[in-house]
């Protein structure tokens, strides 16, 4: 997988504001178990580096993901949405309070 991975790919997760939480956890913690470096420490120095960054990228996946405005920021991000920096881009901050509130509401 590139660096440009899908996270919700990357977790065979559906894209979505709202999404399994349990499954994303379980999903998590099988990588985590399938990755640890641990597991690898007699592959070869290429296999362990693919490892790591594979571990890592779990990592980063499942901190985005488990975090309802980190996830909201990236999937909008993934979809040309949300640009950091580009005023054309910003959502409105109204629109933002009322995203957060509904969220904030369903949880």
């Amino acid at each position: 997988m590139s660096d440009a991975t899908n996270y919700f790919a990357f977790y065979e997760l559906p894209e979505a504001f709202l999404l399994d939480e349990a499954a994303l956890k379980a999903k998590y913690y099988q990588l985590s178990r399938e990755l640890h470096p641990d597991f690898h420490a007699q592959d070869t120095p290429a296999a362990q580096a693919e490892a790591l960054r594979l571990s890592t990228l779990n990592t980063d996946a499942y901190r985005t993901l488990a975090n309802a405005d980190a996830r909201m920021a990236y999937l909008l991000g993934q979809h040309g949405l949300l640009e950091e920096g580009s005023a054309q881009n910003q959502l409105p901050s109204d629109f933002l309070m009322e995203v957060m509130e509904l969220n904030e509401q369903l949880m």
